[in-house]
């Protein structure tokens, strides 16, 4: 009994993990322009508008695009709703520019 418990939960992780992986791979296919869209549509919506800043941060990140990567971390400031991210994203921003 405990093993399959055990399968059951680790297959729900991966399984979970997997889709995440998916999710972020297809939001890093889209532009800036089309993630920054997909922000000001979802900006009630903290859940999936955060999934969208989080894949514009990852993109610039990875693209090595310092603006956009600035444009990021601003928008991830303004629109946060925890003050520690946004005084996280604000150090940030600083030590950027």
């Amino acid at each position: 009994m405990p093993k399959l418990f055990l399968i059951t939960i680790a297959t729900l992780f991966l399984s979970t993990a997997l889709q995440a992986q998916k999710t972020t791979d297809t939001l890093s296919s889209l532009s800036y322009e089309e993630i920054k869209t997909q922000i000001r549509t979802h900006k009630k919506d903290t859940l999936t508008r955060d999934t969208y800043l989080k894949a514009f941060v990852d993109k610039a990140k990875r693209e090595k695009d310092t603006l956009q990567l600035l444009d990021g971390y601003l928008f991830t400031q303004l629109l946060g709703n925890n003050e520690l991210v946004q005084i996280k994203y604000s150090d940030s921003i600083i030590a950027i520019s």
